[in-house]
């Protein structure tokens, strides 16, 4: 097991990659995309300047933790490489319970 890793090598490569789009409506426009179950994301990281993405909510739902623990996910962003990231900054509707934003942090 890598130190740096929160999960064994085997759990990683087994766990399929969160497809992520860019991003290209203004704040304005944000309404349609929620509507269509995406949910607007934000990629942070070192090989990556900030980033405005679109990423399935269904998929997010699944794979962000409930109880509070925090798991490194993997995600493609278009046709680029898989990295891996930390969800943080997850915002919930309060009237419905469902995820409507993240923050995602790319880790080493």
């Amino acid at each position: 097991m890598n130190r740096t890793s929160a999960l064994p090598e085997e759990c990683m490569t087994s766990q399929t990659a969160l497809v992520a789009l860019e991003r290209t409506v203004s704040r304005r426009g944000l309404n349609r995309p929620l509507k269509n179950s995406n949910v607007p994301a934000n990629l942070f990281g070192q090989s990556h300047r900030r980033a405005s993405l679109l990423v399935s909510r269904r998929d997010l739902q699944e794979r962000i933790s409930v109880d509070g623990t925090i798991q490194p996910l993997l995600l493609r962003v278009g046709e680029q490489s898989v990295i891996r990231v930390l969800a943080r900054h997850v915002q919930y509707s309060p009237i419905t319970g469902e995820i409507v934003h993240v923050d995602l942090y790319e880790v080493s």
